[in-house]
């Protein structure tokens, strides 16, 4: 007989899995906070992602439990298997261990005087990549300008395009950043020059009918004006053909209609139904040029294994619409994607 589990309020529940579904507690986070040493009460009903994932025996918050060792200079693998062997938080943290020992990273005070236990603590603040703050201040730049300054952005010469990013403007040329680096240290270029110039000696030919391009931002140029090239290179590396990429629609998330015909208020009450957000479809969307059917359909395949929906819980993917499931017995069935949809039983 299948040993069934209890909530702090007494409800019961067939698995765990069922129970930490009830309370939108991922897998991982339960096991987690269950080697942390926090009563159940506590697992359950702290949000997945709060604002503070770990918390010290000093009460400090830290973004995850990776920062929070790292403020103490104890290895992440160190403080769980103290943890598992009964260890206090406490002792976990601060007990000396022979051999190696990290050190702690030091605080950090951004320019309005504000302490942070970490770099990475002060730049997500901000929403500043911890890599372009360094970069900024080994430039010269005050931690002012480094947390707050805006991103850079690069003109293409030829035709005034902006790009927001160095690897968003090799992209549209179909050149690699470390080729064009190359290119900068050799010539002395600026980058924007050394991304035509990379791109000018590719060997590789774009052909598409009778139309030959050198670069996939001038076969798109003249092929398909609509067409993004990001969008296109991305079809390119998931092995489409170049007529194929450059031919079929892009597509943008619209309407509140799946594919099964089910109708909702809002395209964040569909995504999440489907057992995620917007945010996830359009990226889905924008990267492939995908519509929204088979974005959500992508998305299905690849990350509803594990959970428990509508009382199934997801085995394995077979062919979609079709997944392997169990019941609340443990027996297998497979099920239509269309009775998985519905209210989310997981996070």
């Amino acid at each position: 007989m299948r040993t069934v589990c209890h909530d702090h309020e007494g409800n019961e529940f067939p698995t765990i899995g069922a129970m930490i579904g009830r309370w939108n507690i991922t897998r991982s986070a339960y096991d987690s906070r269950r080697a942390m040493g926090w009563d159940l009460e506590k697992i359950l009903t702290t949000p997945v992602g709060a604002a503070y994932a770990a918390t010290d025996h000093l009460g400090n918050g830290y973004p995850s439990d990776r920062d929070m060792c790292r403020a103490h200079g104890v290895p992440c693998n160190t403080f769980y298997q103290r943890l598992k062997s009964g260890m206090t938080l406490e002792q976990a943290l601060t007990k000396k261990a022979p051999g190696k020992r990290l050190a702690p990273e030091p605080e950090r005070t951004d320019h309005h005087g504000k302490i942070y236990p970490s770099l990475r603590a002060m730049c997500g603040a901000y929403g500043t990549n911890p890599n372009t703050y360094n970069k900024r201040r080994a430039a010269g730049m005050t931690v002012e300008q480094a947390l707050t300054a805006e991103p850079q952005a690069f003109r293409d010469p030829v035709d005034g395009t902006e790009y927001g990013t160095k690897s968003d403007m090799c992209g549209a040329y179909g050149v690699k950043p470390s080729t064009v680096c190359s290119c900068m240290a050799k010539t002395g270029m600026a980058f924007e020059d050394a991304v035509i110039e990379t791109a000018a000696r590719q060997k590789k030919t774009w052909v598409y009918k009778d139309m030959t391009a050198r670069t996939a931002k001038d076969l798109c140029a003249r092929a398909n004006p609509d067409m993004p090239v990001d969008i296109f290179l991305n079809r390119i590396r998931m092995g489409w053909d170049t007529a194929r990429a450059l031919e079929e629609p892009v597509h943008r998330l619209g309407g509140c209609t799946d594919r099964f015909g089910n109708a909702y208020g809002t395209v964040e009450a569909m995504c999440a139904a489907w057992h995620t957000n917007a945010a996830c479809v359009n990226a889905n969307i924008r990267k492939l040029g995908i519509g929204r059917d088979e974005a959500l359909s992508r998305i299905a395949s690849r990350g509803w294994r594990g959970n428990v929906f509508n009382g199934w819980h997801v085995t394995r993917h077979l062919e979609f619409p079709w997944f392997l499931c169990e019941d609340t017995d443990g027996r297998e069935y497979v099920i239509h994607a269309s009775e998985l949809i519905g209210e989310n039983d997981t996070a």
